[in-house]
């Protein structure tokens, strides 16, 4: 979607209006590049929106505080300094530029740049820059606006600058002022050339230049007196209907701020679900390409220990035919009397050492494997348990479809300082349930959000009589069908419902069909130290279904 200066224009005016006064209580970083700000005026609470992701440069209110999915970066904390609790004295922009600045109480500035590559957020003292969310600037240095390249500002232009800029006489007055001047979309050009009169296919000149300058001028004019409706127009924002809008269906707002807020609020969730996903993922897959090295290690530390058997073996064997060992040799061949088919073993000597001496070393290296074996066995068991939980984490990542679906598993990332949750514990501020919820001809069936939640859904909402599915020999969410009774007889499409819903939650959910289990509740257990969302159970059937929620058109193909 996308928007011009008068847009920004016409914003600013809202957002002077709506935050002069206002104080910042609250600032929290969502991603790198994305922060919000809680304002409070006159006992009401309104929340803004900062984006500088390529996907969506914005800067708009929303309708609530986004979850903290980093650590407040020094840009944050900058700002949690010098504005938190300050009021905003105003909110501008420069014409003709997608700048918007808030002035708060000694000089200090924040800078909103939504376009081109220098796109920033910038913390200034005077003309001093403070700190920049993405660095570009450093600081102490001097804060200046852009400077556009071979195009001229229609808000600041004379007359006389229209001369040399005039490309010649090839061009339509509509095609030669879209390439003489930036900061006006070609919508809102209409616009300018309805206020001056010109024919858009008219000849371009330096006359006729001057006169939609004019026009830029009172277009202007008219958005400081609020004399415009604004609306979403195919994929861009205008501030007044154009012709035959409504017959393209598009939409009109009565404020700027809250057609962004709609439009721009919903894409926002979407981008900020993708990138919060795709930056989790990174740190889980991280944690377990970490841990299957781990694992391997110990593999390796384990199967040396596991030998630890056959060196007391050869002791064994060593010190019984002590008469047959003489110093000096370095391998000897000897019956194995563990044997009841008279083999032979194949045991190498240290020829340096006396046949006791070398029974010695053999018993030594026992025992050291022997202490290595019992040590690392509780350690492999654990690594096994937190990568199985990583990579549950993993699947119930990729098929997160909101926010707060992701907020359950980042809160099961275990810092190595701190104490790992308990079974089914979540977010302290998460006022959502653990599982999400769906319901189908008259039942209700539940799906959980992450490997404890699968836990604490399984073992402890569910009733012994509810079904329970999940995708077969793959990681997947705990789905629960709710029933009023052990004997209650369960329709098919209800059943082939609940499994849909398990294979669309599962690591397979991009395969066509996909087999998924199902049993009653009371036929599960979480055997001890297994990890978070593990269990076992008996007296399953299977049913094999594609991948698909409630509400799909697969929902309505069910017999």
């Amino acid at each position: 979607m996308n928007f011009d200066s008068l847009i920004i224009n016409a914003l600013t005016n809202e957002l002077d209006d709506l935050l002069r006064d206002a104080r910042a209580q609250k600032i929290r970083q969502t991603s790198p590049l994305v922060f919000t700000i809680r304002w409070h005026k006159y006992g009401k609470t309104m929340y803004m929106l900062v984006s500088l992701l390529p996907q969506l440069r914005a800067c708009v209110f929303c309708g609530r505080m986004e979850g903290t999915g980093l650590d407040a970066g020094g840009f944050v904390m900058l700002l949690r300094k010098y504005i938190e609790n300050s009021p905003v004295l105003s909110v501008s922009s420069l014409p003709g530029e997608k700048i918007i600045r808030f002035k708060f109480p000694g000089g200090i500035s924040l800078v909103i740049e939504l376009a081109g590559p220098r796109c920033d957020a910038l913390l200034v003292h005077e003309d001093r820059v403070l700190g920049s969310l993405r660095g570009r600037l450093s600081p102490h240095d001097l804060y200046s606006p852009p400077e556009a390249k071979n195009k001229i500002n229609p808000f600041t232009a004379a007359h006389g600058d229209l001369t040399a800029a005039c490309p010649g006489n090839d061009l339509t007055l509509e095609e030669c002022f879209l390439k003489v001047f930036y900061g006006i979309s070609k919508e809102h050009l209409a616009v300018v050339m309805a206020e001056s009169g010109l024919d858009p296919e008219g000849r371009a000149g330096e006359k006729n230049l001057a006169v939609l300058i004019d026009a830029v001028g009172k277009v202007e004019d008219r958005i400081r007196n609020k004399d415009y409706r604004p609306c979403l127009c195919g994929r861009s924002f205008c501030l007044w209907p154009l012709p035959g809008f409504q017959a393209a269906g598009d939409k009109c707002y009565n404020s700027v701020s809250g057609m962004l807020e709609e439009t721009v609020g919903l894409k926002f969730d979407e981008i900020v679900l993708k990138t919060r996903k795709e930056a989790l993922l990174n740190t889980v897959n991280k944690k377990i390409g970490q841990a299957k090295r781990k694992l391997e290690k110990q593999n390796k530390d384990l199967a040396f220990a596991e030998k630890c058997e056959e060196y007391r073996r050869r002791a064994d064997l060593v010190l019984a035919h002590l008469h047959l060992v003489k110093r000096g040799i370095e391998k000897i061949t000897l019956p194995d009397l563990f044997s009841q088919d008279g083999t032979t073993v194949d045991i190498p000597l240290d020829r340096t050492k006396s046949p006791q001496e070398n029974a010695q070393h053999y018993y030594s290296l026992y025992k050291k494997g022997k202490r290595t074996f019992d040590a690392l066995m509780p350690y492999l068991k654990a690594t096994e348990k937190d990568l199985a939980h990583l990579e549950s984490l993993a699947m119930h990542i990729e098929t997160a479809d909101t926010i707060d679906d992701l907020e359950y598993n980042e809160a099961e990332l275990e810092k190595p300082s701190g104490k790992k949750q308990k079974e089914g514990s979540k977010k302290k501020d998460s006022k959502q349930p653990g599982y999400r919820t769906f319901d189908f001809k008259g039942y209700r069936i539940l799906a959980g959000k992450s490997p404890r939640a699968n836990t604490e859904l399984s073992m402890r909402t569910a009733s012994p009589h509810d079904l329970w599915f999940h995708a077969r020999g793959t990681a997947g969410a705990h789905v629960i069908l709710r029933l009023p009774g052990e004997k209650h007889v369960v329709p098919g499409d209800v059943i082939e419902a609940a499994a849909s819903i398990a294979a669309y939650y599962s690591k397979a959910r991009n395969s066509g069909l996909i087999e998924v289990d199902y049993t009653r509740a009371g036929n599960l257990k979480k055997p001890p130290g297994t990890a978070p969302g593990y269990v076992t159970y008996h007296g399953e059937k299977t049913a094999r279904v594609p991948p698909a929620l409630p509400g799909t058109e697969k929902d309505q193909a069910m017999p």
